[in-house]
């Protein structure tokens, strides 16, 4: 899971917005997939966070919400949030977003496409 996470993380700095976009939606599905108690442990959840964390998924996000998020399609958006949500759960990840200054940018994109829309 390491390696594939960093991967990932490393596939949402691309300039592509359909990279982007399928980075976001896999790292939904590994989250809700370990997740699942019964197939993995608690750990095996644990374990995809800190890759996350060593991957430096808060500085690429942060990178990508700043330069390409008003670009972004609904979808993209959406599974973006999506990906927020399922994180959520780790508070180990909820400071690295913070450390990472994320939260400013998921903001500010949101704004934009809530607000924007009125």
């Amino acid at each position: 899971v390491k390696d594939s996470a960093k991967c990932i993380v490393e596939m949402i700095m691309s300039n592509h917005a359909v990279m982007q976009n399928e980075a976001f939606l896999s790292l939904n599905i590994l989250c809700l997939a370990l997740s699942n108690e019964q197939k993995h442990g608690r750990c095996d959840l644990e374990t995809f966070y800190e890759a996350l964390c060593e991957a430096t998924l808060g500085k690429n996000l942060n990178f990508v919400l700043n330069k390409y998020g008003e670009k972004w399609d609904a979808h993209t958006v959406e599974n973006c949030v999506t990906l927020f949500e399922n994180l959520e759960k780790s508070q180990s990840i909820i400071n690295h977003l913070k450390d990472t200054k994320v939260l400013e940018g998921l903001e500010k994109l949101l704004v934009k496409v809530f607000v924007g829309k009125s």
